[in-house]
């Protein structure tokens, strides 16, 4: 899928995602529509070895393999170190 995206700045509150999923001619994916909306999870100060990541909700926004579209779902995206 490609993914296409803005970041929110918190002021005060942690950043916010929004990123639409779309997904690629040619391949498995290519009915794809996916929105996704989340935000980058809190920073412990006395956290050890913290991994930044991001949770929120998906949501398939066109139907695709036999399956309506509506069909919300939460995720994690965690940074590779």
């Amino acid at each position: 899928m490609d993914l296409k995206g803005v970041i929110t700045h918190g002021h005060g509150r942690p950043d916010h995602v929004h990123i639409a999923g779309s997904g690629r001619p040619g391949t498995s994916t290519q009915d794809y529509f996916y929105n996704y909306d989340g935000s980058l999870t809190e920073h412990w100060p006395n956290g050890v070895s913290q991994v930044p990541a991001i949770t929120g909700s998906v949501i398939r926004m066109k139907p695709h393999n036999g399956e309506p579209a509506g069909l919300v779902a939460s995720f994690i995206t965690v940074k590779a170190t």
